[in-house]
């Protein structure tokens, strides 16, 4: 697999797909370049170089040193200059706290051209939450099972006895043995943070998608993250929730539509 060296000495590996104009694709929360595969490949039969990769401390990528926002911005640094990746520019898509992860790496980055983000977890209003103390708790103790569930139940609303019945099921240990990144996914999520304030330095174009079937909060803080910014807009896709990326024609439109202009 081709593999990009990040500025700390990460290794960053990742895939293209397909051939035109870049697109680079990070996921969230328990997901790897496979999560967003099924968006890259419908990228790149619309004609877009699509870029899959795994976030540092996951799957094909290393970790070099201790993790940060900036770290990982710089990550996408690494794959939007890598000539078989980006090739120097490159369009960004998130979703969900990898959407956190776009909007930073697009207010930093001038050589990400722009910027579509799917219900990216910024509340409109702050919410206390012990969810960062009790994964950082899980984890400090080695309870990599403990954090997974404290995060699901936490950070995601998923009810205690979801949970319960996701831990006898395949998925799990997969799940389990990515928990050490869940802190990653809690800082890029502004949690009890409300819409952060940086948004306000992201020039890019942006398009800010919710889904027609989540909640109300959702897009009402798609409405507030887009006001932050100064050349962005909203947009519902309709008929779908927080789980788009296992449906990824739904994204056709928007995406196609938002990245050829």
């Amino acid at each position: 697999m081709p593999e990009t060296i990040s500025a700390d000495g990460s290794r960053i590996g990742y895939e293209r797909i397909g051939d035109g104009p870049a697109v680079i694709l990070m996921g969230g929360a328990f997901n790897d370049r496979d999560s967003v595969r099924g968006v890259g490949d419908m990228l790149a039969l619309a004609g877009f170089a699509a870029v899959v990769f795994d976030r540092r401390g996951r799957g094909a990528s290393t970790e070099a040193g201790p993790w940060s926002v900036d770290r990982e911005v710089e990550d996408v640094a690494a794959l939007i200059a890598d000539p078989g990746a980006g090739g120097g520019s490159a369009a960004l898509f998130g979703h969900s706290s990898g959407a956190g992860l776009a909007l930073h790496a697009a207010r930093a980055l001038p050589e990400a051209t722009s910027v579509a983000v799917y219900e990216v977890p910024y509340r409109a209003e702050p919410m206390p939450d012990d969810t960062p103390e009790r994964v950082a708790a899980a984890l400090d103790a080695g309870d990599a099972d403990a954090a997974t569930r404290a995060f699901l139940t936490g950070a995601v609303g998923v009810p205690a006895p979801v949970v319960d019945g996701m831990a006898v099921g395949p998925g799990w240990a997969a799940m389990t043995a990515m928990a050490h990144t869940l802190p990653y996914e809690l800082a890029l999520s502004a949690t009890g943070e409300g819409i952060p304030a940086f948004l306000d330095e992201v020039r890019q174009p942006a398009l800010v998608l919710t889904g027609g079937e989540s909640a109300p909060w959702w897009r009402d803080a798609a409405e507030r993250i887009a006001a932050r910014m100064p050349d962005a807009r909203t947009e519902v896709v309709p008929g779908q929730d927080h789980a788009v990326l296992a449906h990824p024609e739904a994204l056709r439109e928007p995406l196609t539509r938002f990245f050829a202009a």
